[in-house]
Parts: C-alpha cells; structure tokens; sequence
C-alpha cells in the first residue's frame, strides 16, 4: 500500500498583511497551526491524521486571526514553538512525500530560518532554496518541490547572497536527523480547470460541489478539503499526483558525505542530501 501526506498551515496575520504580502515591520509568516493527514493513494481512505498548535515567539496573535481562524488565545497557551512543531511533523511524515496546496513548503523554511534552526533544502533545478528576508514574495517554479533536512538542536550561521537572500552554512559536524520532501499540487489543480487565485485550500471541495463539512483554516480539514477535490478530479480522469512514480537522482558526492568536508558554499548542500524528483 503507497501513502502520502497532505498538509496544510496555519500562520501569523493580520488586517491588511496579505495584501502587504508580509512585508511590513515585524510581519512574518510564523506558524501557529501545522495540520495533515496520510491518505492511501489508491482509493483516498484516511490512514491518521497531525495536529499542532505553535505558540508564536516573534509574533502576537491578532484578533483577525483568531476570528479568521475560530481559535482562542488559550488553544496556544501550552503549545510547542515552530522548531519543535515541525520536527514533530517530519516524524508524522517520516518516507512518505509531503503534498501542500501552494507554497507551505517555503513557508515551513522561512520559519526554520526565523527561528535559526540548522537546515538544508533544494529544489527541482538541483539548487538550495533561499528566502530573502524570510519572505517567499517570489516563488521559482523549481521551488515548487523541495528536499529539505534538520541537523538537529545547534543553530546555523546566516551567509549573506546577493539580492538580499541568504544560505544557512551549517555549524554541526551531524548528519540530518530527518528529512521531508514536501510537492506544491496547486499548478495540478490549476491544469484542471480549478481558478486557483481565487479558491482556497479550505474551500475546495466545496467549489467542487462535492459533499464537505467543517470549518475553512482548520489545517485538518483543509488538508481533507485537498484531499477530496482531488479525489473527484482523479476519479474524471486526470492523473494521480499522489501516486505518480518517482525517479531518484543522487546528487554529486552522495547523499552524506561527511560534513566535515563541506564548504560554505551555498551548492555546498548537494553534498549532504539526495534528491528525488518526479520526472
């Protein structure tokens, strides 16, 4: 039986910061909600779900986004910080690749970067994945699948790039401790028909007149809210993404060599992971 994992966050925001695209003073993308479930790529049927709350260290919850959300300031009280959230959600994860409706991927990076936690990505083009400013205002087409690995507790140093972007050069002599594979589906919705400016993750199913409950911005039921519309548009016909075979390309050096050896150049990553790409 092949599964995968769909999933979906919630994240810091606001009146207006949307639109701003989180490029205000102190407006940053920082987690408050990692929500997925593993579905079985053949016939869809819930093997088990995640669920986190992430207590917000760099930002303040917002009245807009406890109404948008339907939560209240005592469901973050106890709740884990990002770091700890999203290691947690590698483990849930664990060989299975990680589909997202839209650039949650990126964002997952620019909470890891936020926090100074050690990691490595690369995307399709076999390149590291780099925010600027840990905003993702552009998203490549390449970073629409990225590979990404945590080095475990020590932090990473910054290194400047042009353009204001930047690469973690890693500080741990470790190899990762876990890795994810996470594949934006939004351009395959897109290919179907599906308005995807316009329709939310959460509202999917329902744009699709198909039978659907629970609330929008629940990670959870977004993540089935994907699930479901994607079901449907596979069962008219179009291919599953889910399930699609995978070509493994191992970058040069191989997977781990040792980090000792590395460089803090930014292609210096391709020593450390290997990449899989749907080809």
């Amino acid at each position: 039986m092949q599964t995968a994992v769909i999933f979906d966050l919630e994240y810091w925001t606001n009146t207006g910061v949307m639109e701003r695209n989180w490029d205000g003073p102190g407006e940053y993308r920082e987690l408050t909600e990692i929500g997925a479930i593993r579905i079985n790529t053949e016939n869809f049927e819930l093997e088990n779900s995640f669920h986190r709350f992430c207590k917000p260290v760099y930002t303040e919850l917002t009245h807009f986004q406890l109404d948008l959300t339907q939560r209240k300031k005592e469901d973050f009280s106890n709740a884990p910080s990002a770091p700890v959230a999203i290691r947690d959600f590698f483990d849930f994860v664990g060989s299975d690749k990680a589909f997202c409706y839209g650039k949650d991927g990126l964002v997952i990076l620019e909470n890891l970067a936020l926090h100074k936690v050690d990691a490595m990505a690369l995307n399709a083009a076999n390149k590291n994945v780099t925010t600027t400013f840990l905003k993702t205002a552009i998203c490549k087409e390449d970073d629409r699948s990225i590979e990404m690995a945590l080095y475990g507790d020590q932090t990473a140093k910054a290194e400047a790039l042009s353009g204001g972007e930047f690469f973690f050069a890693l500080q741990s002599d470790r190899e990762p401790v876990c890795r994810l594979r996470t594949v934006d589906i939004l351009p395959w919705f897109t290919k179907a028909g599906i308005n995807t400016t316009k329709v939310s993750s959460g509202d999917l199913a329902r744009h699709l007149h198909l039978d659907f409950s629970g609330l929008a911005h629940d990670p959870v039921v977004d993540s089935k809210s994907v699930a479901r519309a994607a079901q449907h548009l596979i069962q008219l016909g179009y291919e599953n993404i889910f399930a699609m075979p995978r070509k493994s390309i191992i970058v040069p050096g191989g997977p781990y060599r040792p980090l000792s050896s590395r460089t803090t150049h930014p292609m210096a990553i391709a020593d450390v992971l290997a990449y899989r790409a749907d080809r």
